[in-house]
């Protein structure tokens, strides 16, 4: 028997079934003579569930010192030795000790080979894919694969597109219709796995061409690809059942919700009050605000940043749910168009792809209990706000031009009235069939494979192909695989360090760093030195530090993946102090104003709302689709135009480009003061967000105001800078709210300001938690008319 000295803590936790047959492989060896170092065998592909096995070993001395072994899903998570001892080492559906043993037999041979080094083991997982729906005549197409390894080579072997009819399988030469083999497919496929991002493999699938068939292989192929990266090994059951037990827990903390409609913060109560968490509830009310309020946000049809505090991490995360420029859709085929309504004005959807990364994260509830809420008002009735009614009549001469917007909100060519109830079920039945697939899919791929599904069924199915079928029928830019390659993504957000209070923004293509940059500036000044907040200095301070910071925004902010943002040099405190430098107190700076920081030569309206839950988890978030009324065929999908976000003039960071994302006006923020959440806010408005954001956050920390007076009081808000939306011009003035003391006004006047005393400058909602106390209070825009804050108390 080989003398072997097991010694840690890793070893004592090592099943010692494994261990046992480990031995007993190797045991009828002579005595070897084990070479010191660090062995390990571990799978190149993920098993059927998605996970890897790792074993490791040690050797000092010429003795076996310590063992590992660890699993990794494609998710990130780990699972160690005595976890994997009773969840799952035993579980003959998963794994069984012997195949462990093996992986250890494998990495001791490699000790006593003398061999330094990882050493990977074959296996091979064949990946099938069937589209979602049938086609009308009940054909279904499926396409399906094999994933190997040998020798820690990776291969595709035997790929294969099938139409399946009623009857039996018919083999779709594709490949040789295309002039692309098999083998050719394969090499594609390989050289992108594995696959952390679809870009790479959206792009060599992009010489497949059109049409129907080859678009439906491009989609499964994909989905195939994604599943390899989705499964899990978990008990459906213990996810569906998880919030009833959560539902029972007692709030140990104060909860709560704030949005733009009281029907939206009901739901997200609802979410909370079922069991989930600020995720969850973030994701019901961003679901309903697509129903009560579409013509600002939708789930399905917009784009949305948000950030979110995980209270067991003790982390902050940034949601990227924004979707890029279509692939046709240039800077000659927009620039003529840039001020004319229509489709061709709406980038790829992204909110839904960025709330299901969202929701993998973070959620713990299923998606039928999330979207529940917005179904039933989608089907029931809501009443019509009055800003509703506002914005459709500003709306209604396009409204009537569309006939499935048509359908929806007028009735014998009538605007509906104040609280008329309205339904759109064509919305209910789109949140329905996610529903569904997630439902189909929990079983087989778990909570979080089916939540991907969802988003698949998107991107990679039926509602894209209605999407760009409507596209194609009404002058739109959008192309099956503009949708087929995007998911949305978790990203670091920046940070800016305000009198000690960590203020955490959306890095780009976000307009979130112009908060950040305002506070860097304004942070040079002592505000204690004046009396209050409608000291003239003080509004004159702010407004330009908001004016440097838009034009920093100006010159250098776009997609980072196509331009390089210097977000270091612009959160700098030096170049902080080189731009309060160009403050004077006495005059007022006017575009254009001279950029500090060398330029890379190479490259409307939203809705916000706040959460925090009982376990102090928070989210702050803002979505947008910009400001229309264009429903995308019978799917009740309320589409985007946020193309007017993007310029046409050659060297703009923010120019459009096929495939490249708009400088995205949302930004909500969260600040975090000892390490946990402080304030939660967002101001809606184009250009007004991070000014409005900036002047609650003042009002709250140097003047010691509540969140709702902060969010109630008036506003101000310059246009020195080129605005961000068509036709990007600078007006130079100074926008004041109705409620300003004309005192102000008249100081701001004498000081050099053009004053337009006019106009309402956004709708914003902030949450402020006692960082002693974790008490919370809430402040909601009295400008929305229909919004609302609900505490859960203790």
């Amino acid at each position: 028997m080989v003398n072997t000295v097991i010694r840690g803590s890793t070893a004592i936790m090592l099943p010692m079934v494994l261990v046992t047959v480990m031995l007993a492989l190797v045991g009828c060896a002579p005595e070897p003579e084990l070479s010191d170092g660090r062995y390990g065998a571990f799978y190149a592909i993920p098993d059927e569930f998605g996970w890897n096995d790792e074993v490791t070993i040690i050797v000092e001395g010429g003795e076996l010192v310590d063992t590992g072994h660890l699993r990794r899903s494609a998710f990130g998570d780990v699972v160690r030795n005595g976890e994997i001892d009773h969840a799952m080492v035993l579980d003959e559906q998963t794994r069984s000790a012997a195949v462990h043993a093996a992986l250890l037999d494998r990495v001791y041979r490699a000790s006593l080979d003398g061999e330094e080094g990882y050493h990977r083991v074959d296996r091979s997982v064949v990946y099938r894919q069937k589209a979602f729906e049938p086609d009308p005549d009940g054909t279904v197409l499926r396409f399906s694969m094999r994933l190997s390894t040998q020798n820690g080579v990776i291969g595709v072997e035997d790929p294969v597109f099938h139409s399946i009819d009623a009857e039996q399988a018919h083999e779709l030469d594709i490949f040789g219709e295309i002039g692309l083999t098999a083998g050719e497919l394969a090499d594609s496929i390989a050289g992108v796995y594995p696959v952390d991002e679809m870009r790479d493999l959206t792009r060599q699938l992009a010489e497949l061409g059109g049409g129907r068939e080859i678009d439906t292989l491009r989609h499964l192929i994909i989905r195939t690809i994604a599943l390899t990266r989705i499964k899990e090994p978990e008990d459906p059951a213990a996810v569906l059942d998880s919030h009833e037990a959560q539902a029972d827990a007692a709030h140990n903390e104060e909860a709560a919700v704030v949005s733009a409609h009281f029907l939206a913060t009901e739901a997200g109560v609802e979410v909370l009050k079922a069991g989930g968490n600020a995720a969850d509830a973030a994701v019901a009310v961003a679901a309903a605000l697509s129903v009560v309020e579409p013509w600002f946000s939708s789930v399905l049809g917009g784009g949305t940043w948000a950030i979110y505090y995980d209270h067991e991490a003790g982390a902050v995360h940034s949601l990227d749910g924004v979707g890029p420029v279509p692939a046709m859709n240039t800077a000659e085929f927009f620039a003529p168009r840039a001020g004319q309504e229509g489709l061709h004005q709406a980038i790829v959807p992204g909110a839904w792809g960025g709330w299901i990364e969202w929701l993998k994260r973070f959620g713990s509830l299923p998606l039928g209990l999330i979207l529940e809420p917005a179904i039933r008002l989608a089907d029931e009735g809501f009443p019509a706000s009055p800003e509703l009614v506002n914005w459709l009549t500003i709306e209604l001469d396009e409204i009537r031009e569309r006939p499935h917007t048509r359908e929806i909100y007028l009735s014998n060519g009538e605007l509906p009235n104040v609280d008329e109830s309205l339904r759109i079920p064509t919305l209910a039945e789109t949140f329905r069939r996610l529903t569904d697939v997630y439902e189909r899919n929990v079983g087989d791929y778990g909570h979080r494979g089916a939540l991907a599904a969802a988003g698949d069924y998107y991107y990679r199915g039926p509602l894209a192909e209605r999407v760009v079928d409507y596209s194609d029928e009404h002058d739109g830019t959008f192309a099956l695989s503009d949708f087929s390659g995007f998911y949305g993504q978790l990203v670091e957000p920046i940070v800016t360090t305000y009198n000690g209070i960590e203020v955490y923004q959306n890095p780009p293509n976000s307009q979130g760093i112009t908060m950040l940059i305002a506070l860097n500036i304004l942070r040079e000044y002592d505000f204690s030195v004046f009396p209050g907040p409608d000291d003239p200095d003080v509004v004159h301070l702010i407004t330009e530090a908001l004016k440097l910071a838009h034009i920093d925004k100006y010159y250098h902010v776009g997609d980072p993946e196509w331009v390089d943002v210097p977000v270091a040099e612009l959160l700098s405190t030096e170049h902080a102090r080189e731009r309060s430098e160009q403050i004077r107190m006495d005059s007022v700076l006017t575009w254009p104003v001279e950029n500090l920081l060398p330029v890379d030569p190479a490259h409307a309206h939203t809705t916000t709302f706040q959460i925090v839950d009982a376990e102090g988890n928070a989210a702050s978030t803002t979505t947008s689709l910009g400001a229309q009324f264009l429903v995308v065929g019978d799917t009740g999908i309320h589409i985007n135009n946020r193309m007017r976000m993007l310029t046409v003039d050659e060297g703009d960071p923010n120019r459009v480009e096929p495939g490249k994302k708009v400088r995205h006006t949302s930004n909500p923020y969260m600040a975090l003061r000892d390490g946990q959440p402080f304030i939660l806010g967002g101001n809606t408005g184009v250009d007004t967000q991070p000014q409005g954001q900036v002047q609650q956050f003042i009002w709250t920390v140097e003047f010691g105001l509540s969140p709702q007076e902060a969010v109630s009081r008036p506003r101000f808000v310059t246009r020195a800078f080129p605005e961000a939306q068509y036709p990007w011009e600078a007006m130079n003035d100074l926008g004041m709210e109705e409620g300003t003391p004309q005192e102000l006004i008249d100081a701001l006047v004498e000081r050099g300001h053009v004053v337009n005393s006019s106009g309402i400058f956004g709708n914003a909602n902030m949450i402020v938690v006692d960082p002693e106390d974790g008490g919370v209070d809430l402040g909601a825009d009295p400008r929305g008319g229909v919004n609302e804050g609900v505490l859960l108390p203790r």
